[in-house]
């Protein structure tokens, strides 16, 4: 079953990053920033040993806090990958890190 769980999220995660790198009218900031945030998830996984079935809530996570991020982004001023990277990170990481502490790690 884990094997099922990894080629749902690696199609999601290839698949999503070869659509922002071939069509450039896909490249929303707050797609950006969410893919590279599915990665750093995924990478957490692979060397942490962690249930690959965390990133079942931690990728959904990750694409709606970047919207949020971009939504606030655009209501003050021209919106920044960089700071929106930032803005989600301040709730994906602690999430992340709670969920590493949670099974032991």
């Amino acid at each position: 079953m884990r094997y099922v769980a990894w080629a749902v999220i690696l199609f999601f995660a290839v698949s999503w990053t070869f659509g922002l790198l071939v069509a450039p009218q896909h490249r929303v900031k707050s797609t950006v920033v969410a893919l590279i945030h599915w990665w750093i998830s995924i990478a957490v996984v692979v060397f942490t040993g962690l249930s690959v079935y965390h990133l079942f809530w931690l990728m959904p996570l990750a694409l709606v806090v970047s919207m949020v991020a971009l939504n606030m982004e655009l209501r003050k001023f021209r919106a920044n990958v960089g700071t929106i990277f930032l803005k989600v990170a301040v709730v994906m990481w602690p999430a992340i890190f709670f969920t590493l502490k949670a099974a032991g790690f």
